[in-house]
C-alpha cells in the first residue's frame, strides 16, 4: 500500500492482505485496490475499498488471474483498520 498527499511523492505503508488467507477465491493474489473516501458522506460514512482477487497463482495450469478473477469490497473508518463481509465480529 502507498500513500500520497500530493500524488507526486509516495510513501510505502506496507503490505495489506485483508482476509486473503481465509478466502478460497483469493489465494492467487490481491491487486488493483482502489479506495473511495466517503467518510464525510452522511449516507455512507466509510472509506470503501474495491480490489481484484484471483483463485490461482498466475502460472497455475488451472488458470491465473485472467480466468478466475473476483472483485472484493472492504470498508474502514480510519483508512488503517479494514473490515469486510463475513469478517469475524462483523454483523452482516
Amino acid at each position: 500500500m502507498k500513500r500520497s498527499r500530493d500524488l507526486q511523492e509516495w510513501h510505502d505503508e506496507g503490505l495489506l492482505t485483508l482476509g486473503q488467507k481465509s478466502w478460497a477465491w483469493a489465494q492467487g493474489r490481491l491487486t488493483a485496490g482502489f479506495v473511495l473516501d466517503l467518510r464525510k458522506e452522511p449516507a455512507v460514512g466509510k472509506a470503501l475499498m474495491f480490489f481484484h482477487a484471483s483463485d490461482f497463482p498466475e502460472k497455475d495450469p488451472r488458470g491465473g488471474f485472467d480466468n478466475f478473477a473476483s472483485i472484493g469490497l472492504a470498508w474502514s473508518d480510519d483508512l488503517k483498520t479494514w473490515t469486510w463481509p463475513g469478517k469475524e465480529g462483523h454483523a452482516n
